[in-house]
């Protein structure tokens, strides 16, 4: 996923946050509808799949929020820009 993570910075960023990033972005992915997860959970429970993605949204939209507010947070804080493409 990262182009070239030891010999330059990706969209500004260090590769280590880089690498960071994705790996926080990737642990919403079993959160967020519509998750194989969920559809393994429900049909193996026999609970409501349709139940289970409605309470999915709330807490995948938040996470997303609280990562997106952590690393605005880091961009201010270490005052980062985007590379030219």
């Amino acid at each position: 996923m990262l182009p070239t993570p030891s010999r330059r910075a990706v969209f500004g960023l260090l590769a280590a946050a880089s690498g960071g990033l994705i790996a926080s972005g990737g642990i919403i992915a079993p959160v967020i509808p519509p998750s194989i997860a969920f559809v393994m959970f429900g049909v193996i429970a026999q609970v409501s799949i349709t139940k289970l993605f409605m309470a999915g949204i709330v807490p995948g939209i938040m996470m997303g929020t609280s990562i997106l507010i952590a690393w605005a947070w880091v961009i201010r804080k270490d005052k980062l820009e985007a590379q030219p493409r």
